[in-house]
């Protein structure tokens, strides 16, 4: 009995050990299927938000790209603008330049220069004193 009870203590520790394999295999599997199962649902999570995120910003680069566009444009137009009215003012300035022949405007001003005053106040005191000496003269002549 104690060669039977030596066996049936090995065969069921062996038994004991073999379940426990077991248990341990499907334990494992278990962990694996878990641990792919969530792999595959981060993957899910990841991907829409990956996409989501990758739309968001594709979105604000669209927008941005629209403005700028619509800046450079802005810029385009109004330097167009701008050369084009330099181009005609120069153009103008040219034809006047070489314009055959030259018209010219000529205005006549007479004026009295300020230091003219002198010249009538001389030629008003010699007329008279002549005519001072001239009446003194005749006066003398009448009274002899």
């Amino acid at each position: 009995m104690k060669e039977n009870l030596e066996n049936s203590t090995e065969n069921i520790l062996q038994n004991i050990a073999e379940d426990l394999s077991a248990i341990n295999g499907t334990c494992t599997e278990i962990k694996e299927s878990q641990l792919n199962c969530a792999t595959a649902d981060d993957l899910n999570n990841m991907g829409t938000t990956i996409t989501s995120t990758v739309t968001e910003k594709v979105d604000e680069m669209q927008t941005s790209i629209e403005t700028q566009m619509q800046t450079v444009n802005e810029i385009g137009s109004n330097l167009t603008t701008k050369v084009n009215d330099l181009k005609t003012e120069i153009t103008n300035k040219i034809d006047d330049f070489t314009a055959n022949p030259p018209v010219q405007k000529i205005e006549k001003t007479i004026r009295i220069a300020k230091e003219s005053w002198q010249v009538y106040l001389a030629m008003f005191i010699a007329v008279f004193t002549f005519i001072f000496f001239g009446a003194t003269t005749i006066w003398q002549e009448s009274r002899i």
